[in-house]
């Protein structure tokens, strides 16, 4: 005999639309710097020109060069003219420009980081003439010569050996600037390197900070 009893739905209801899992993006492209030889480097600073690769449409790709690389010019290619590489330049400034603001307007600014989009856009220039790269997180990538010098004190702790002199920091620019890319990257992850690395910015950021004399803003004369 059938039991005309109603049997409990035990299965979980569907999940809301906004509750459901978001689809993950699947990569459309990717996105290389090329270096002085024409290859993939493994920073923006001293780039020879880039390749785009769509992913989603496989075979298609754009390679631009901005000046020729040491092993010579693909045949029936040449160097963007000068005013497009500033036009790229431009675009690419203003973009970068909003990324390191949107860390401070949409995400959690760091602690011991700028605060302000200003404080930003200040640290951001500072590091672009110090020759330092700022990547859109508004993490800073050192350039050769804050890589050098932070390699420098870390080797000199090792060792104990000096090497703080500008002419000894030039050499051990010129060592790091013939590895390859995979070797650089090991000297940059270093976090003995990122010590003094930071310890550099902060007695550079110190200095400035003391030639200073403009007035302090506005605050309450009851604190």
């Amino acid at each position: 005999m059938a039991n005309d009893t109603e049997t409990p739905n035990t299965e979980s209801a569907p999940a809301p639309a906004s509750e459901a899992a978001k689809p993950k993006k699947q990569k459309v492209s990717d996105r290389i710097v090329l270096d002085a030889s024409g290859e993939e480097a493994d920073t923006y600073v001293g780039a020879t020109g880039i390749l785009y690769k769509s992913v989603s449409e496989p075979g298609t790709e754009a390679r631009i060069y901005f000046k020729t690389p040491t092993a010579g010019l693909p045949d029936g290619v040449s160097p963007l003219p000068q005013d497009m590489i500033e036009a790229l330049a431009a675009f690419g400034a203003l973009t970068l420009a909003g990324n390191v603001t949107n860390v401070i307007r949409n995400g959690t600014p760091k602690a011991d980081g700028p605060q302000t989009e200003k404080e930003a856009l200040d640290a951001w220039l500072a590091d672009l003439y110090a020759g330092n790269w700022t990547k859109a997180s508004g993490e800073v990538e050192p350039g050769l010569g804050l890589l050098a010098e932070a390699v420098a004190r870390t080797l000199s702790d090792n060792d104990k050996k000096d090497r703080t002199s500008p002419e000894s920091i030039a050499k051990v620019k010129d060592w790091l600037a013939g590895l390859d890319k995979d070797a650089r990257k090991k000297w940059r992850g270093d976090l003995r390197v990122k010590r003094h690395q930071t310890a550099i910015q902060n007695e550079r950021a110190t200095k400035n900070a003391a030639n200073v004399t403009a007035a302090l803003p506005d605050a309450p004369t009851d604190i």
